[in-house]
């Protein structure tokens, strides 16, 4: 232990671990929060919100989907917020890509609703 360095390591050494508070273990498990998706296809995220409003036109909502096992995004503009334009992102998002969605992942507020 010939240098400062060593000697605290080994001080620490001796001592109990230090007691992780709640703030730390949200942390360390916000890092490694993911839904896990096997293969591409399996599972796509889907959101909307609102972008902006212009004259003359009005509210402006953009629609995003995320195939989650390969993180590959989709987005479109639309003039409302409806089932119809979610619907059209899907169909967009299926038409484009090589494999067809099994489960689609809305976020609504804290909860999750999967759709097959």
């Amino acid at each position: 232990m010939n240098t400062r360095q060593k000697r605290l390591a080994w001080l620490e050494s001796l001592s109990p671990p230090a007691q992780k508070t709640a703030w730390d273990v949200d942390r360390e498990n916000s890092q490694h929060r993911h839904v896990h998706a096997p293969y591409p296809g399996y599972l796509m995220s889907q959101d909307g919100k609102p972008v902006c409003r212009l004259a003359g036109v009005g509210e402006v909502y953009v629609q995003i989907g995320v195939g989650c096992a390969s993180s590959f995004g989709w987005a479109k503009l639309y003039g409302d917020k409806t089932a119809d334009s979610a619907t059209d992102l899907l169909k967009h998002a299926c038409r484009d890509s090589a494999y067809s969605v099994v489960y689609i992942l809305f976020l609504k507020g804290n909860y999750r609703i999967v759709f097959h």
